[in-house]
């Protein structure tokens, strides 16, 4: 057996290291794990090469860990392996700054934002992990051939990070991946798609925000007809979901796409409790929500629900209005109000599980 062996490379200013170099940390060629390599700058570091930590199955791949301060990313990275970026500035992967991890995962985290330009393309066999203390902006290509795609903007849990896509593509296919995006204040969606292509019985695309959740341009897809849910309002109590533009929609399959969530638990006998991340408000002015499967079109909100009814429509399934608070109004041109009667213990598993990417003790439930 043959292990790969540890590369530690320090630099206490800036540093660089661009296409052309190889850091190898390979297992063996018959067996044996990979080792581990650590690239740190008390600087702001320029980043692109080759870096290679394979191993044989069942042995460990190799992983990579970059820490400086400001991280640019404008050439190639191509690696194998599990591979980390960390910076406690930002995270800029300009044009021409693609990555390519191939058997392995790849994690960015930034201590402030994270920017991903158009044209750029993030690629990894495994997961992927994009985290900001602050916001994050993509409008690159991002694809996971076997695992789920995570964003996370507001790691710190302060409130004030935004996730915006205006462009590019967020896509994976595996049977148990989802996408999950996340954002401590808004997410906006204006432009680019996102779409989940896998097949199974659980939540496809999840995308929560503490605020608002603003649609204006973005394509959202279910093709092999996993759940799309958007959960607004998780962390603040004035969120709103707004839809001017884009397009929502679930190709096949028996599943809904909802807004908010709603969940009336019976503890003991003649005891309810009733808890539910919902949006204030619903605004649908533009854009479309379609179902062509035979899932529902469930919509939430605390007050009001305003709709253009022409943009909202099922193939087979229900569209569902339900306004938590009874002095609230649902305005449209018409669809009358339904109550809900399925059982959400499936839903509450779902919910629960995309609200576990926040890195935060509370999620708002009232």
């Amino acid at each position: 057996a043959s292990e790969g062996g540890k590369v530690y490379l320090y630099a206490e200013g800036n540093a660089v290291a661009k296409a052309g170099q190889t850091i190898d940390i390979s297992g063996g060629t018959i067996s044996g794990d990979a080792g581990s390599a650590e690239l740190s700058s008390g600087g702001d570091m320029e980043l692109g090469g080759n870096f290679v930590g394979y191993a044989n199955e069942p042995y460990k791949k190799g992983s990579f860990l970059i820490d400086p301060v400001d991280l640019t990313i404008d050439s190639l990275i191509e690696g194998t392996g599990d591979y980390t970026l960390t910076a406690t500035g930002d995270i800029h992967h300009k044009i021409g700054g693609d990555v390519i991890i191939h058997s392995g995962s790849f994690t960015g985290q930034a201590g402030t934002d994270y920017i991903i330009d158009s044209t750029v393309s993030i690629t990894a066999d495994n997961n992927i992990e994009i985290r900001a203390d602050n916001s994050i902006t993509t409008a690159g290509d991002l694809t996971s051939k076997t695992g789920s795609i995570i964003f996370v903007a507001d790691y710190d849990n302060n409130k004030t990070g935004n996730f915006k896509m205006t462009g590019g593509s967020i896509n994976t296919s595996d049977t148990n991946s989802f996408i999950a995006i996340l954002a401590g204040r808004d997410v906006i969606l204006a432009g680019g798609e996102i779409k989940n292509s896998g097949v199974n019985e659980d939540i496809g695309i999840g995308i929560a925000a503490g605020h608002n959740i603003n649609v204006t341009g973005t394509t959202v897809t279910s093709e092999g007809g996993k759940k799309i849910w958007f959960l607004p309002n998780c962390l603040d109590t004035s969120g709103n979901f707004n839809m001017t533009g884009g397009k929502i929609q679930m190709e096949s399959g028996s599943k809904d796409i909802e807004i908010g969530f709603h969940l009336y638990w019976h503890p003991f006998p003649g005891v309810t409790i009733k808890f539910f991340v919902v949006p204030e408000y619903i605004f649908i002015k533009g854009g479309s929500i379609v179902n062509d499967g035979t899932g529902n079109i469930v919509l939430r909100a605390y007050y009001d629900i305003y709709v253009d009814v022409s943009l909202v429509k099922t193939s087979s399934g229900r569209i569902i209005y339900d306004i938590i608070y009874g002095g609230g109004h649902f305005t449209t041109y018409g669809y009358d109000s339904e109550e809900e009667g399925e059982d959400r213990k499936e839903q509450k598993r779902m919910v629960g599980r995309l609200l576990s990417q926040f890195k935060c003790e509370t999620i708002k439930l009232r």
